[in-house]
């Protein structure tokens, strides 16, 4: 019954949420942020799978000491398919919304991952899109 509402509240999102380019797909609308997936960089491999996603301020979001200011975040996300998990591997940082232009800075994560249950409505529904397809 939960894989059944997790696959219809998948296809309700996918269906309303409008695609702001070819290849990105709108996960969730925020106050001052959106939050998007590159359906194009969607990978799997048995259990696991990869994705990179966008988060889009409306605002530039200042410098801080380990930061330049920047107005969005592509982060490279690993999914643990069969144990429903989510783990960060990369993040990117942009001064121009939706990670266009050239990165102002990134932020490797070391292996092994560390992976953690979704806290939120968007990780569950970022793990169902990568790895429910």
């Amino acid at each position: 019954m939960k894989k059944k509402l997790l696959n219809a509240c998948l296809v309700l999102a996918m269906c309303a949420s409008p695609v702001l380019a070819k290849d990105l797909l709108v996960v969730l609308y925020g106050v001052d942020e959106v939050t998007l997936i590159d359906r194009d960089s969607i990978k799997r491999s048995g259990n696991m799978a990869g994705a990179w996603i966008v988060w889009s301020y409306e605002t530039q979001r200042p410098a801080t000491d380990a930061l330049p200011a920047y107005r969005s975040i592509r982060i490279r996300l690993a999914f643990d398919c069969s144990q429903q998990k989510i783990a960060v591997a990369e993040r990117r940082f942009y001064g121009r919304p939706f990670g266009r232009g050239n990165a102002v800075a990134r932020e490797n994560v070391d292996n092994p991952f560390t992976w953690k249950q979704p806290a939120s409505a968007t990780e569950r529904t970022l793990l169902a899109m990568a790895c429910e397809g």
